[in-house]
Formats: structure tokens, C-alpha cells, sequence
């Protein structure tokens, strides 16, 4: 046993990069059944509708490029839209996987603490491979990752790859907005410094989308403003766990290309849902401010971060699988103070996105009641108020968190 600890320690590079090949062979070889609706969209655009002009399209302007890009490659000889596509998507998670190594080397973690790391990300990536390749999250999830860390990653231009990333998250998702208050509270430039540099990097993700689509681009705002409670969402999952006794309410197929919920008791909480989605990224920008000495600190950052995705998470009427994809790697390499606290944060991490990923059977448990009714809202629901309530808990001070 000394002798494999030894191994495992000398080599832990080694087997982290082969672990993840073999993952990834595993999940580009194994694709879910497919999905079309990226590909169709680059097809309308393509053919004549462009997005928000004519074309009703929900996702904000830096998407388009990643969605036509395979289709152009396609109509040019070089593979099909759903390779191609696949294939980018691939890069970026190579390139994130990569970025998760710097920062566990950066910040020290012994070599077998890396090696559970790596091994945490690994499998849950795994679990989760039929949405990995298929969407946009995983570029979505670098642009929470790297402002973050950029300290970690580079002592030279760390500003400018903070806010670039930043709004080119802002192009995909637009959610994360509220973040952009800690990075510019960063106090290792001059006012004047931050605002060119916040200026610039704006301009080069939204100067030609706003110049091309003008005020069409709040067909984006309208488009999600006018939707219900999406099924996976925390407030669903309240709602559906009410509607177990009273079988008021009716799932169905949405004008959102999403499951649903229609009924007396999801119309009243979707009000109260949006207002908590108000007061949870208040709260989220005063924390910001009373820490704001800490702004330039990658740990704090994480934790902010982090902060962020699980208030997002636990208001929002909205919560797609591929959302699980956000958190995984600011967990992974988070310098924890101990391994309890690790095991904490992995342990939940896995019955959430476990659950979220397998398929249930209809198994009535006992009269009346189904296991895939049920088991979802048994583990989903205390799962997101565990994370949120770990992560306020996490410590972001140098004598605070471990020491590696």
C-alpha cells in the first residue's frame, strides 16, 4: 500500500491526463440521441431569418458564432453539424481541464489531494455526459471559471482576461452580470485603468451585435420574461413536491422547447420566485461590497462565484441539466480547510447531479406515491439549500482556508 501511495503521488499527472482522455473517448463515442434544435437554428439563420430581426431566438448575441460556425464548416466539406459541433465543444473542455490543473498546481494541493480532485471532476462529468457536447454550458462555465482564478492563472494582464471572459459570458448566458461588481472592485488598478479596460472588452463582445440587431436584442428579455416554471427548477420542485398531495397541477411540453408547470399553485409562486431572484443577487452585491477588500483574492472570487450560481439556482424559474456544468470545476479546485469540508461539497454535489442524470423508474413507492415523482424533489430540493448554505459557510481569508 505505501508503495501504490508513492506511485500515485509521483505519478498524479500522469494518471489525471490518461483518466481524462479515456473519459472523454468514452463520452465523444457515446453521444446521446440528437438533439437538433442548434442545428436548426443555424439553418434558419443561414437561409434567411436571422436571429431576433425575424428569427425568435432566446439566447444573447455571442452564442451565434459557436452555433453557425459548424454548420459553415459543414456546407464547406468538413464534417457534419453535429461533429463539428461536438468537436468545439471537446476544446473547451480540454482547455478547461487544463485550467483546473494550473490552479491545483498553483495553489499547492498535495498530490494525491489533486488526484481526488481530478478524480471528483472526472466522474461527474462522466454521469453527466449526455449534455457535455450537446449545448453551450460548458463554454457558460469557463466564463464563471477563469475570472476567477485569472490571479492563479497570470500576474500580466489579469484585468483584461477577467472582463473579456466576463462579457463573453454575458454573450452567452447574460445571468452573470452581477459578478461584474467584484471584478471591477479589484483594487490592483486605477479607476481610470479599470474603466478603459471595461470599455474595451465590452466593445469587443457587444459593439457589432448592438450595431447589427439594435433593440431587437430584447427579444432575449421578453423571450424569458413571459415563461413559467421550467420543471427542474428549485421553485418546481417546491411546487411539485406541494402537488404530490394536492395533484393540482400539469406538466407539459412549452412553447420553450422545455417541461412545464400549468397550475393554481406554480402561478402563485412564480412571482414570488422572480422577487427572490431580486433580493437573493441584492444580498449577492452588498456581500460584494462589505468584502470588497478582498476583490482582488482568487479565493474570494470562487466563493463569490459560487455564491452567485447557487442563489441563481435556488430562485430562478428556470433550471436546465446542463446547468450542473457551472459549478463542478470552482468545487474541484476550491482550497477547502479540510477534507471534511471536501467531502461535504463532493458528497452533495454527486447525489445532486447523480439524481438529475438517471433515469427513475415509475416505481409506486407506496399508495399513490411514484419513485420518479418524488426522489427528484426528495434530493434536488435539500441538495441546492446544502450547496448555498456550504458555500456561505466557506471561508476566503489566507489564515481562514487551507494551507497547501
Amino acid at each position: 500500500m505505501k508503495q501504490l501511495i508513492i506511485w500515485l503521488k509521483k505519478h498524479w499527472l500522469l494518471i489525471a491526463i490518461s483518466i481524462f482522455a479515456i473519459s472523454r473517448v468514452y463520452i465523444f463515442l457515446n453521444p446521446p440521441a440528437y438533439v437538433r434544435y442548434f442545428e436548426e437554428y443555424a439553418n434558419i439563420w443561414y437561409y434567411g431569418w436571422p436571429p431576433y430581426l425575424k428569427h425568435w431566438f432566446e439566447y444573447p448575441p455571442a452564442t451565434i458564432p459557436f452555433i453557425s460556425g459548424p454548420l459553415l464548416l459543414d456546407l464547406h466539406g468538413v464534417g457534419k453539424y453535429r461533429l463539428n459541433f461536438r468537436v468545439m465543444i471537446l476544446c473547451f473542455d480540454a482547455l478547461l481541464f487544463g485550467l483546473i490543473l494550473r490552479v491545483l498546481s498553483k495553489l499547492k494541493f498535495p498530490p494525491l489531494t489533486r488526484l481526488v480532485n481530478v478524480l471528483f471532476y472526472v466522474l461527474l462529468t462522466v454521469k453527466a455526459k449526455d449534455f457535455m457536447y450537446e449545448n453551450l454550458d460548458l463554454l457558460f462555465a469557463i466564463t464563471l471559471f477563469v475570472p476567477a482564478v485569472a490571479g492563479l492563472l497570470t500576474e500580466k494582464g489579469k484585468s483584461w482576461i477577467q472582463w473579456m471572459m466576463y462579457w463573453l459570458g454575458t454573450g452567452v448566458k447574460l445571468v452573470n452580470v452581477p459578478l461584474g461588481l467584484a471584478y471591477l472592485l479589484d483594487n490592483t488598478r486605477s479607476w481610470k485603468q479599470k474603466i478603459l479596460i471595461v470599455l474595451v472588452t465590452g466593445a469587443l463582445i457587444w459593439a457589432l451585435p448592438i450595431a447589427i440587431f439594435r433593440s431587437s436584442l430584447s427579444v432575449i428579455l421578453v423571450y424569458h420574461k413571459d415563461r413559467t416554471l421550467q420543471v427542474e427548477s428549485f421553485p418546481s420542485l417546491l411546487v411539485r413536491g406541494v402537488n404530490l398531495f394536492t395533484k393540482s397541477e400539469t406538466i407539459y411540453f412549452s412553447q420553450y422547447k422545455s417541461f412545464d408547470l400549468k397550475g393554481p399553485i406554480s402561478k402563485v409562486i412564480l412571482p414570488i420566485s422572480t422577487v427572490a431572484l431580486l433580493l437573493g443577487m441584492l444580498i449577492l452585491i452588498i456581500y460584494i461590497l462589505r468584502n470588497r477588500d478582498q476583490a482582488d483574492q482568487p479565493v474570494f472570487l470562487m466563493k463569490t462565484t459560487l455564491l452567485f450560481i447557487f442563489i441563481y439556482f435556488i430562485t430562478n424559474k428556470v433550471f436546465s441539466t446542463p446547468y450542473h456544468l457551472w459549478y463542478l470545476p470552482l468545487l474541484t479546485v476550491y482550497p477547502y480547510k479540510n477534507n471534511k469540508e471536501r467531502a461535504f461539497f463532493f458528497s452533495v454535489a454527486t447525489i445532486f447531479l447523480a439524481v438529475a442524470t438517471s433515469p427513475i423508474p415509475s416505481i409506486e413507492v407506496f399508495k399513490g406515491f411514484f419513485l420518479d415523482s418524488f426522489l427528484p424533489i426528495l434530493t434536488g430540493v435539500p441538495a441546492i439549500i446544502l450547496l448555498l448554505w456550504g458555500t456561505i459557510q466557506l471561508k476566503t481569508k489566507t489564515k481562514e482556508v487551507a494551507h497547501y
